[in-house]
């Protein structure tokens, strides 16, 4: 669920003054809530790692709707991300039918969608639920391309249990 700046949800993305309904009169100026949310993960990330000390190992969480926005932010930070939590919860950009719902992006579905964003994301250590093994096809041969198979783990559970197994992913990475 995408959250608003009162803090309450944001059901349909606000809207321009003019009389027609296209998107390129919105998003050929404004970026889309979107990418507002991507930038703000990238904000953060860029934050911690040029604070002074710099974060050592810096771990991102999207879950509740957070997922894309996080694998759309590893696509473009790369190694700035340590590593991933990523539950894609399914959601794909050509589901998206309203140019007001808050995860419309401009080209999302034309080019990869959620498992572009998910491929881009190599060799970083990944971790995805919400996936099935077709949705995580194209990262797979990503990361095999650059021997890092081993790198990229599927939650295949139930979506009740994203949390917990994504805690015991997180611990047990860290021989905990």
């Amino acid at each position: 669920m995408v959250v608003g700046l009162d803090g309450q949800p944001l059901w349909r993305t606000p809207r321009v003054k003019n009389p027609r309904e296209a998107a390129p009169y919105t998003f050929g100026y404004n970026p889309a809530v979107f990418v507002q949310r991507v930038h703000d993960v990238l904000s953060v990330v860029d934050f911690l790692k040029h604070q002074a000390p710099p974060v050592r190992r810096l771990t991102v969480v999207g879950l509740d709707g957070a997922g894309p926005w996080v694998a759309a932010a590893r696509a473009q930070c790369g190694e700035a991300m340590d590593e991933a939590v990523i539950d894609t919860g399914g959601f794909r950009f050509g589901q998206v039918l309203d140019l007001h719902d808050p995860n419309f992006l401009p080209g999302g579905a034309k080019y990869g969608d959620v498992p572009a964003l998910l491929a881009l994301g190599a060799p970083g250590r990944t971790w995805v639920a919400g996936e099935t093994d077709a949705g995580l096809a194209l990262a797979q041969s990503q990361y095999q391309a650059v021997n890092a198979s081993q790198r990229l783990t599927r939650f295949a559970g139930e979506a009740q249990r994203v949390r917990a197994a994504a805690l015991e992913w997180l611990l047990a990475e860290r021989g905990l």
